[in-house]
């Protein structure tokens, strides 16, 4: 299940996997660590592992929120907001 552009969430018969995408930049810190992939090439980087979809959800909120730095109200209300509206986007709705 994708979330945004940045995300996705992936579960197995043990876990729920939280992925977010990366872009192969050319600098590495291990340059002896050969690679098959290509400058530009996106991939999904497993960053967190969880039992339930929902404390996938709330790490994901709660990552978010602290990757604003915290430099300002509004800027946090912002993320919130933002991060509300992906949340909403993955329910279903019915009519």
């Amino acid at each position: 299940m994708l979330i945004g552009d940045k995300y996705k969430i992936e579960s197995d018969d043990l876990n729920v996997t939280l992925f977010q995408k990366k872009i192969i930049t050319g600098t590495s810190r291990n340059k002896a660590r050969a690679t098959k992939r290509k400058v530009g090439e996106e991939y999904w980087w497993p960053i967190a592992y969880f039992n339930t979809p929902n404390a996938a959800l709330y790490y994901l909120a709660d990552k978010e929120i602290k990757d604003t730095g915290f430099k300002d109200f509004n800027t946090v209300v912002e993320k919130i907001e933002e991060l509300h509206g992906l949340i909403n986007s993955l329910t279903i709705h019915e009519d």
